[in-house]
């Protein structure tokens, strides 16, 4: 069974906000109590609620778009299908 190496750019996008959203919140959690780091604290918090705003709505947007998978509840309802229907053919003991 060959297996389907590419990523589409969902996953570089997703990918690309997670690092953001763990470099902000590691950003703003180490410059939390220091006074004189009180801009770059905000920005960090900034960066990261835009972040994850972002992140919330492509997971939204993402699926009505020609060349993303499915995701979400709708990925795992096409994993669990095949296993639900094969456990129903199967004769009852």
């Amino acid at each position: 069974m060959a297996q389907d190496t590419t990523t589409s750019s969902t996953d570089l996008l997703i990918r690309f906000l997670h690092i953001v959203i763990m470099l902000s919140f590691t950003g703003a959690y180490l410059t939390e109590d220091a006074a004189e780091w009180h801009q770059v604290h905000m920005a960090f918090g900034y960066t990261l609620g835009i972040s994850l705003i972002l992140r919330i709505l492509w997971q939204f947007f993402a699926p009505r778009l020609a060349y993303t998978q499915p995701s979400g509840v709708s990925r795992r309802f096409h994993l669990i299908k095949p296993f639900v229907q094969r456990y129903w053919a199967q004769p009852q003991q």
